[in-house]
């Protein structure tokens, strides 16, 4: 579904990302690991054309992204969640899932509405906010109104920066329990970008590990849970996998 060959970002002289090479089938999770600064951000923002990378390839449902905004990009399907949540705070949570459906816009009230329940559903918590502001909810309910608004526009591809960034591990294991479902049951491909590598691991079928904008490893998710003293490598001197 998701291809990308050669991606290179550059930031004036710096080099964010340098000849990276992923790729995402359909139905899967797969996980992109790395510590602050890797490059991460640098590659989905490329991927969801945020970013303009100076050279490479990225293709998606056979289409070459290369000359499409990120408008164009969510309505060939792809949707992503940016690290730190970014909604509107002063908008409530309805406001917030509407505007997640701009791509959609012959979409009628009723069928909005039907939407908003579905992303309700993944989001319970959500239901009980509905009328709240963005801003009044906690980090957690951010998180889940971001996956829930980036749902509204019924994506192939969810693309996901950092989702476990300053929550909670309950929290944590609740979002990674959903995205899990709207792989399996929904069908949606999901590309995560995560320092966290428990939680990437725990629900990937695959998983690449990054390193100075280069991939340093890849692999199965269970292939890369025993290789320890790599990840421990690889993202400084720390350890994420649970035990």
């Amino acid at each position: 579904m998701l291809d990308v060959k050669g991606l290179q970002v550059r930031y004036g002289t710096v080099l964010g990302v340098d000849g990276l090479d992923l790729h995402v089938n359909q139905g899967e999770i797969v996980v992109l690991i790395g510590a602050n600064g890797a490059g991460k951000s640098s590659t989905v923002n490329a991927i969801a054309g945020l970013v303009r990378p100076v050279a490479g390839l990225i293709k998606f449902r056979d289409a070459d992204m290369g000359k499409l905004d990120a408008a164009a990009r969510v309505e060939h399907g792809m949707a992503l969640v940016i690290e730190g949540r970014g909604v509107f705070s002063e908008m409530t949570v309805r406001e917030n899932l509407e505007l997640g459906a701009y791509s959609r816009p012959a979409i009628r009230s009723a069928a909005l509405r039907r939407a908003a329940d579905h992303a309700i559903a993944m989001f319970p918590r959500l239901g009980d906010r509905f009328d709240q502001a963005a801003g009044t909810l906690s980090g957690g309910e951010q998180q889940m109104l971001a996956i829930a608004r980036a749902l509204m526009s019924s994506p192939k591809l969810l693309v996901l920066d950092e989702p476990s960034l300053g929550l909670a591990p309950r929290i944590v294991d609740e979002i990674a329990e959903r995205l899990t479902l709207l792989s399996s049951e929904e069908g949606v491909t999901i590309l995560i970008a995560e320092q966290n590598a428990s939680l990437g691991l725990d629900i990937a079928k695959r998983g690449y590990i990054l390193q100075n904008g280069r991939i340093a490893l890849e692999g199965t998710a269970p292939e890369l849970h025993s290789n320890t003293d790599l990840i421990r490598f690889y993202l400084g001197g720390q350890s994420y996998v649970r035990t």
